[in-house]
This record gives structure tokens, C-alpha cells and sequence, in this order.
């Protein structure tokens, strides 16, 4: 009879033998739905946290500027350029593709920090500004570039054809502080919990071939589902210290969380199996899934 529920197993998994002895004997099937509820469970805090420390208030900044833009419009005209000259015979004349901006407004037309009275951007397709020496705004839209202040204080530019939209005013940038508020941070849970999930499964898959090389010698007859169940379970506290470690705002490369969960989760696996193979095994009760442990 099962003893402990998977309610329980987050925190009994950090020390409790008796609930991998519980996990090898009485829990049915190979432990894969175990992992999605308990990442799902990670993840909400994160995207949470996320959602509280920067789409939130990315999206409280971003409100009062987007309601200043006014419409622009980004269309293709054509530009004819001679082509050289060849001997006795007249240049041809070819057709290039060109994107100009269109500003709706009186130009230089300044976006403004509502608080501070700053400008937080530039539109002018007139030529009066063509760099952004000189002033504290961020961005400034010309006629055929974009050119960003980065936070280092470095200038790129990005030509109009390569932007993301062909026409924009207040309304359509509006609908992306939408996303902010919330939606973006589901869609983001909706995505994570997967991909972590598939990870979890590979990591757990192979956690258990390593089980099974460590109990090959031994009299207790471990199956690979038995020991993919324990490894889904071994790999808990593995999971909520990252979740805890994430939370508190530490920060490494993605290639060393993956080792370092690998690695604890696999010390945790050892600790499962001895604490299973503490009892002695009954040859005689065990089946070919659920191999069964009696006290002597």
C-alpha cells in the first residue's frame, strides 16, 4: 500500500528514506507525470517574480510613452540609379528598393518621460536631427534609420527596412504593453513548463541507466521502471534549489545549472537506492515491475 502521496514527496525527498523504500515498492508506473506537476510548480513562482520585477513595470513605463506615438507609416519607393557605362552603347538605368519614413506629426516630434519631462525619443524625417549627439533620448527615427542608445552608451543604427513593422501609432504599440501585463507571462509558463519537462525526462532517463549500472551487482532486481521512478524523485531537491537559487536573484551560465542539477540529482539517485536496498529483498514476492522488499 502506498504510503506517501507526491504531495508530500517535495520536501521528504531531501532526506526520507522510507519515501524512496515507498517509491520503489507501492508507486505504480515509471514517475512521468510526477515531474510536469513538480516543474509546473517551480515554474509559477518565476514567471511570477517575472512578471512583478519586469513586465510589470516595463509596462507601467512604456504606457504613457506609447500613447505619444504618432502614426507612422514605412513605405517601399522606388529609386532609378544609372548603371556604369559601357563602350558604344548608353547606361542602362535600374530600379533599387528603397523604405522611407512617414511621420503624421509636426517634426522633431519628441516623445517624453511623463515625469521627468525628458525626451525619451526623436522622430524626424525632416533632416533637422539627423544623430543623437547632443541630447538624452534614447532613440531617433529619421527618414531611413533608427538609431538606439545602448545602455553602454554606444549608437547602432538599424536601417528602415530591417524594422519589425511597416505602420505604427499608439493603438497598435498599446497591444504589446498589453502583453506586458500579463498574457506574455502565461504564454511564457505555457512554453517553460515543456521544455523543461522534456529536459527533466531526458536527464531522468539517464539518471536511471546509471542506476541500474549501480545495481547490476546486487541481489536486489531493480527494473528500469522502478529505478526511472526513483530517479524522477531524486531529481526533486535538485529542481527546488534552482527553483530557490533563481528566486533569490543568483545568476550562472545555463550549461552549469544543467551540470550542477545533473549532479546533485544523481547523488540524490545513490541515495535512493541504498536507502531501498537496505531491506532485503523477497525473490519470491517481487514481480517483473514492482519488485517488492520485506523486513527481516
Amino acid at each position: 500500500m502506498r504510503r506517501y502521496s507526491a504531495l508530500r514527496a517535495p520536501l521528504l525527498a531531501f532526506y526520507s528514506k522510507a519515501l524512496y523504500r515507498d517509491v520503489a515498492r507501492n508507486w505504480p508506473g515509471s514517475g512521468v507525470v510526477y515531474p510536469l506537476l513538480l516543474l509546473a510548480a517551480c515554474c509559477a513562482p518565476i514567471v511570477v517574480l517575472l512578471q512583478l520585477r519586469a513586465f510589470g513595470p516595463l509596462a507601467a513605463w512604456l504606457a504613457p510613452l506609447v500613447a505619444q506615438i504618432p502614426p507612422i507609416t514605412i513605405a517601399e519607393v522606388e529609386q532609378i540609379t544609372p548603371a556604369k557605362k559601357t563602350e558604344g552603347k548608353p547606361a542602362p538605368r535600374t530600379k533599387a528598393a528603397k523604405f522611407e519614413v512617414s511621420v503624421d506629426a509636426t517634426q522633431p516630434y519628441f516623445i517624453r518621460d511623463d515625469k521627468t519631462g525628458k525626451a525619451i525619443a526623436i522622430l524626424d524625417t525632416t533632416g533637422k536631427v539627423s544623430s543623437l549627439k547632443g541630447t538624452e533620448a534614447r532613440l531617433l527615427l529619421t527618414r531611413t534609420q533608427l538609431f538606439i542608445r545602448q545602455a553602454t552608451g554606444e549608437v547602432v543604427s538599424q536601417e528602415a527596412s530591417d524594422l519589425p513593422f511597416r505602420s505604427m501609432d499608439s493603438g497598435k504599440a498599446a497591444l504589446w504593453v498589453w502583453w506586458l501585463r500579463g498574457p506574455l507571462a502565461i504564454a511564457l509558463f505555457l512554453v517553460l513548463v515543456p521544455l523543461a519537462y522534456v529536459y527533466a525526462l531526458a536527464q531522468n532517463a539517464v539518471c536511471a541507466g546509471v542506476g541500474l549500472l549501480l545495481v547490476r551487482n546486487r541481489r536486489w532486481q531493480f527494473n528500469y521502471r522502478t529505478v526511472m521512478r526513483l530517479a524522477s524523485v531524486a531529481a526533486t531537491p535538485a529542481a527546488l534549489l534552482a527553483t530557490a537559487a533563481i528566486l533569490a536573484g543568483l545568476r550562472a551560465p545555463l550549461p552549469i545549472w544543467l551540470a550542477a542539477c545533473f549532479a546533485v540529482s544523481v547523488g540524490y539517485l545513490l541515495f535512493a537506492i541504498r536507502a531501498a536496498t537496505e531491506l532485503r529483498g523477497s525473490d519470491l514476492e517481487a514481480t517483473p515491475d514492482l519488485p517488492s522488499f520485506s523486513v527481516d
